[in-house]
């Protein structure tokens, strides 16, 4: 934009019409009493004429360069950031200037961005200071900034106790795991100085020599086009001895639980061996054999209680191992009809709660002892075939049962006419696996037992 001797406007160019927010008759022709743009400087207080940059040019002969000032366009009310200069030219080798070369540079946009930098440094300050966690900045694997709760997690007196030494400075000389503090730190930081966000336990050592038990957050960014990297310490000291504590309690409560199942599964051996030396006392065969099945049932919840003692889990047993178990413990105690029976297994490992074994367990007794009963009379040969699996969806255990003896008469319900074992076969399948029960009678008895896993198991994706 060029001005005459006069001051007045006499060419300008497009870019200045656009800052100045006026067409180019408004500024070449201007009304004095609706000027098109208000001047003022960059404190937003009105600049006198006097101070205009083109009127200093003009009166002293000499540039005036880099002036601040803000431009109020009155038709849209806009406001803009320029950066004047303003050239005198003179004509001749005369010593007063004829005209003055303007120009005009926007730097609304970079002082917008100006001011909300130093507006987020402001608030990063803020956050940084009163945050509750300790931070620090460090570069070249030192630091270089901290706030006041590092200076108290750390014991010391100032910031300058911390500012140019390297975090292995206050750790000790191995972590936990046995690593070397100072090789696992830098680890730590190459890897966050490349892009990738660290979280890890971390040993500390204030400067007394007490030990801190931490949690350490590493970021890398982008500082003044210098790479550093913040680290967010947190003294989970607290947090760690209650979670001790928290273990201590689980680790006494399952030797309390594992002494339960302990006892329980001797006191019930206890009663199964009283029971087996009072039917050896009874002539009455009938009745001895009521003791021996009680005995039978009896040990079978006594040993899942020993599975459960002697299990990893104390909530679970593998019912695999204990059908397989329990099928070598009632044939100890049929010893001359087992002799006769060959057991097959095809079973599936199905870690089962107790209220499953123990159902299971009874009912598998039931089905042993009638099969060693009367499937085979007179020590005939025969087969009993055992298969546990889930179902092809995962939702059902299927559990079957069958053997190759004389079986039932041609039309025989075995429901119908059950007798009081099976009746409660039937109500431990309806009632407390909470699945069906039903029998085949060709070529023996299969007994087909199916109940819901989602009943007992909390399945990935059930």
């Amino acid at each position: 934009m060029y001005r005459d001797a006069r001051d007045a406007v006499i060419d300008a160019n497009p870019a200045a019409l656009k800052m100045l927010g006026c067409a180019r008759k408004e500024l070449l022709s201007p009304d004095p009493s609706r000027p098109g743009w208000i001047l003022t400087g960059e404190d937003g207080l009105p600049l006198r004429p006097a101070d205009h940059p083109s009127k200093v040019a003009l009166r002293t002969g000499r540039p005036v360069r880099g002036v601040r000032v803000r431009v109020i366009q009155s038709r849209s009310g806009n406001v803009r950031r320029l950066i004047v200069d303003a050239v005198p030219e003179f004509r001749g080798g005369g010593e007063t200037p004829f005209r003055v070369l303007v120009i005009l540079q926007d730097v609304t946009e970079r002082k917008r961005l100006e001011i909300k930098l130093r507006e987020d440094e402001e608030k990063y300050r803020t956050l940084f200071g009163t945050s509750d966690e300790a931070i620090l900045l460090m570069i070249d694997e030192m630091f270089i900034d901290c706030n006041d709760r590092s200076v108290r997690l750390y014991g010391c007196s100032s910031k300058e106790d911390l500012i140019g030494h390297s975090p292995w400075e206050f750790s000790p000389p191995a972590q936990p795991d046995g690593r070397d503090s100072r090789e696992k730190a830098r680890a730590y930081i190459a890897a966050a100085v490349a892009g990738a966000p660290q979280r890890f336990y971390w040993r500390h050592r204030r400067k007394d020599g007490g030990l801190i038990e931490t949690e350490v957050c590493l970021n890398g960014l982008v500082l003044n086009n210098r790479i550093h990297v913040q680290a967010i310490v947190q003294d989970i000291g607290e947090r760690k001895r209650a979670e001790e504590e928290i273990q201590r309690s689980l680790r006494e409560k399952e030797t309390l639980l594992r002494e339960i199942y302990h006892r329980t599964k001797n006191n019930m051996n206890v009663i199964g061996a009283m029971l087996s030396l009072k039917s050896r006392a009874i002539d009455d065969e009938r009745i001895a054999a009521v003791f021996r099945d009680i005995e039978d049932k009896i040990r079978a919840m006594a040993l899942v209680h020993r599975k459960l003692y002697e299990s990893k889990d104390l909530h679970r047993i593998d019912l695999k191992d204990y059908v397989s178990d329990l099928a070598a413990q009632l044939a100890e105690s049929h010893p001359e009809a087992a002799a006769a029976v060959e057991v097959k297994l095809d079973l599936e490992e199905l870690p089962v709660p107790i209220d499953v074994a123990i159902p299971c367990g009874m009912i598998l007794n039931e089905l042993f002892s009638n099969v060693y009963k009367h499937a085979f009379p007179g020590s005939g040969r025969g087969e009993i075939r055992i298969r546990l699996a889930r179902s092809t969806d995962g939702k059902t255990i299927e559990l079957d049962f069958a053997d190759n003896g004389r079986g039932v008469p041609p039309g025989f319900d075995l429901l119908a006419q059950a007798t009081l074992g099976l009746q409660t076969l039937v109500m431990l399948v309806e009632h407390q696996l909470r699945g069906a029960v039903r029998f085949e009678t060709e070529k023996g008895v299969t007994c087909l037992i199916r109940f819901p896993s989602k009943a007992f198991f909390a399945e990935e994706g059930a």
